[in-house]
């Protein structure tokens, strides 16, 4: 299965002899459906796509949402189930198969797409060093207020369910903050930007 970079579309294997691999298990998936998603993705439109961008978080968030219910209602046989190195519970199953599995991963990859076609076709802007620096601050504020959050076991004792937390943060919860500061830093030329464009950190 990690030769043929399919390890990823069974939980059981997805973090087994390899277990960095599931990502590239994703990669291989995204690539092969890429040349009908960039097509079915390319607009004319400029300006950030937000409308878009929102849909497929949306979508993204739909399996993870529905997980945590599940998991909530108790509807997941117990197990043990086994796996390459070890017996894992039905929940753990459910939280690999949620992180893991590319075509869940898909709408991430989909607002990549769209977020690269929206760079391209958006003209550039006067840029403010002064303005762009403020706005990478606020982003980078808001990606750690909210990670501190996740990280804290908010959405867990929100929802009852003890692996929530890890479901949220592993299944793209914070996308829409991710592609606000890509966003930035693409047409920005704030002091963060000009740091990353430096050639050490190319």
């Amino acid at each position: 299965a990690a030769l043929l970079l399919v390890q990823a579309f069974w939980p059981p294997l997805a973090v087994g002899l390899n277990p960095p691999g599931w990502s590239i298990s994703c990669e291989a998936f995204f690539y092969a459906v890429w040349p009908r998603l960039v097509g079915l993705l390319r607009t004319e439109r400029t300006g950030l796509p937000w409308r878009r961008g929102l849909l497929l978080w949306l979508v993204g968030l739909a399996a993870p949402v529905l997980g945590i219910l599940a998991l909530r209602a108790g509807l997941l046989p117990p197990g043990p189930f086994a796996t390459i190195t070890d017996n894992a519970s039905g929940s753990e199953l459910l939280a690999r198969a949620l992180a893991y599995l590319p075509p869940l991963r898909l709408p991430e990859f989909a607002l990549g797409i769209a977020l690269g076609h929206a760079l391209r076709r958006t003209p550039a802007r006067p840029a403010s060093v002064a303005t762009d620096t403020i706005r990478e601050s606020g982003l980078a504020c808001a990606l750690l207020a909210s990670t501190a959050a996740l990280g804290s076991g908010l959405v867990s004792r929100l929802s009852g369910v003890a692996l929530a937390d890890r479901i949220a943060i592993e299944c793209g919860a914070l996308v829409p903050l991710f592609a606000l500061l890509v966003w930035q830093l693409a047409r920005g030329r704030g002091l963060l930007q000009q740091l990353l464009s430096r050639g050490a950190l190319r």
